[in-house]
């Protein structure tokens, strides 16, 4: 079975799935190729549209955080 990963783009801070088997990707954003590397990796997901979810997830979550924030 193929893991499939949420990463973070170093670059820009974008979310992307990749699946577990990639060593690198591309940014859908910036176009930045980065190397799978630990600390890029934000959640594991076991099919493409669950890792889709948690990228949604995530996204809320920040503009939650920015909202937050604002005085």
């Amino acid at each position: 079975m193929v893991r499939y990963l949420v990463v973070v783009c170093a670059s820009c801070g974008g979310y992307r799935v990749v699946s577990g088997v990639q060593k690198t990707f591309r940014c859908f954003s910036c176009g930045n190729v980065s190397s799978l590397k630990q600390e890029l990796i934000v959640a594991y997901a076991n099919s493409a549209e669950e890792a889709r979810q948690r990228i949604a997830y995530l996204k809320i979550s920040k503009a939650a955080k920015r909202e937050a924030s604002k005085p």
